[in-house]
Parts: C-alpha cells; structure tokens; sequence
C-alpha cells in the first residue's frame, strides 16, 4: 500500500469529516497536533485531504491525535468497484477536542 518513498494514502473523506467534526479548521488541527508534541503541519493535512499520499509517520501522528489506529484512516483498498464505497461501510470516529475521548465505529 505504501510506495517506496514511505508515503501511504489515507481516505480524505474520513480525515475532513472528522477534523470538522472536531470543529477545527485545517489550521487549527495543526496547532492542537503541534501542542500534543505531534509533527503534523498544515500542509500535510491539506495533501491528505487532496487524496494525496502522506509520510507514514504523518499518518501515524494524525492516527495518535484521534487515539485510534492507522489503518482505520486508510484507504480501504478491499473495494475494487467505486460504485461499491458508501459511507454506510465507512468507520465513523468521534472525537472531543476537551475530554479526548475517542470512538472508532464501523
């Protein structure tokens, strides 16, 4: 899934719907990442939401910001047919920004 510059996809849908669900804009997901001790820059955040690949290690801060694995940030690559993606198939992660509480439903 990774090319050999360590890079990986990560499904721009989920990333996006979960920063706004957190109320942050791209610019202030970066700082909340930042005062966490996370490497995760604004411009980062903007390629994974372009669909473009990402560091492994970015994904992982972003994975660790949300307190859930990485994989469920991946593109999910099992679905060969793009008429087959739908959100009912997607994992939905809450987060609360104040209490850090984190659900990874699928």
């Amino acid at each position: 899934m990774s090319n050999k510059d360590g890079r990986i996809p990560l499904n721009a849908t989920i990333l996006k719907e979960q920063r706004k669900r957190c109320g942050l804009s791209q610019e202030k997901f970066a700082e909340q990442c930042l005062k966490q001790g996370l490497l995760v820059s604004m411009s980062s955040i903007k390629r994974a939401e372009l669909g473009m690949n990402v560091l492994y290690r970015t994904a992982a801060h972003i994975a660790k910001f949300y307190d859930i694995p990485v994989e469920a940030l991946l593109i999910d690559d099992t679905k060969n047919d793009s008429s087959n993606h739908s959100d009912e198939h997607s994992p939905t992660i809450s987060k609360s920004v104040n209490d850090g509480n984190t659900t990874l439903n699928s």
